[in-house]
């Protein structure tokens, strides 16, 4: 959380209930959409980062603690393909919650039906993997490794990818399907923690997507910026006087309340760059000021 429920309970001087704990929850929720990204401290597992061609590439979180790995391009894991007569044979790479976690096969139509998941925490390294899609070979599956010195590396370095085409229609040799990984790793990175960016003196080669990056960003309980934690405080209590007035028949129409030492007169806001949001047609312009300010990114990659 943003904000203990503990901290927000003390902050507000509201009484506990299951209809307080929702709103928090809401709008701890809706906070973190309007900003574009978790803000709690999260693993973000190889994001594809366009390139700048110069010194600095900004993958669009702030608070980058840990930077786990950066490379620049791809490579070929795994080659893979299906020799079942159908028009419609794929694989896909899932990430769950910002992990890699799976390997679908799929032959969809054709002579045969059949779909299979292959859980990489069960086969976690890429020769386990290639053995697994091997022992599916009576669905027409094969798999070989594209380097041998590849068969080491985890599973979990797969990119993800859907519907990577792996079959023929006819039941001919399709060739091989590529199911890749970030290159080789970079050694000479800096972080720059704060604003989010990352430097390297030898610069970034400019693409689309080309720069695979694995690394932690956002904050934990304890070191939440205070007026993040603030903005929470502030929007739980905004809904929370707009709900007990709905209910007594006496309009939304709020004016002000006190937060510890700090009093507010909200209005709506008119900041341009929450212009088309939801949220920022229906909560303080304080509070849209910190979040634009210091925790709002244009752009998610």
């Amino acid at each position: 959380m943003i904000l203990p429920k503990q901290d927000l309970l003390e902050l507000t001087g509201i009484a506990d209930s299951v209809s307080f704990d929702l709103t928090h929850q809401g709008v701890e929720q809706e906070i973190k959409n309007y900003c574009g990204w978790e803000l709690e401290s999260k693993t973000y597992t190889n994001v594809m980062v366009d390139g700048s061609g110069g010194q600095r590439i900004w993958p669009g979180h702030k608070n980058i603690t840990s930077l786990v790995r950066a490379a620049t391009g791809k490579r070929t894991a795994i080659n893979i393909k299906n020799s079942t007569a159908s028009s419609n044979a794929y694989a896909e790479v899932t990430y769950t919650d910002l992990t890699p976690t799976s390997l679908g096969l799929v032959v969809a139509d054709g002579t045969a039906l059949s779909d299979t998941t292959e859980l990489l925490a069960t086969y976690t390294t890429m020769t386990l993997l290639v053995a697994q899609i091997n022992a599916r070979s009576g669905s027409g599956w094969s798999a070989e490794l594209y380097d041998s010195s590849h068969g080491i590396f985890a599973s979990t370095n797969l990119l993800e990818v859907d519907s990577l085409a792996a079959g023929s229609e006819d039941g001919t040799d399709p060739g091989w399907s590529e199911l890749q990984m970030p290159g080789e790793a970079l050694r000479d990175v800096t972080v720059e923690r704060t604003e989010g960016g990352l430097y390297r003196s030898a610069g970034w080669p400019s693409g689309n997507k080309n720069i695979p990056l694995t690394y932690i960003a956002g904050w934990t309980t304890t070191n939440m910026p205070a007026d993040l934690k603030q903005a929470v405080g502030m929007l739980v209590q905004f809904f929370w006087n707009k709900q007990l007035q709905a209910g007594f028949g006496g309009g939304i129409g709020v004016k002000s309340f006190s937060l510890g030492q700090l009093r507010i007169d909200y209005g709506q806001s008119s900041s341009s760059s929450a212009s088309g949001s939801g949220l920022a047609n229906s909560i303080p312009i304080e509070v849209l000021d910190v979040l634009d300010t210091k925790y709002r990114i244009k752009g998610i990659v």
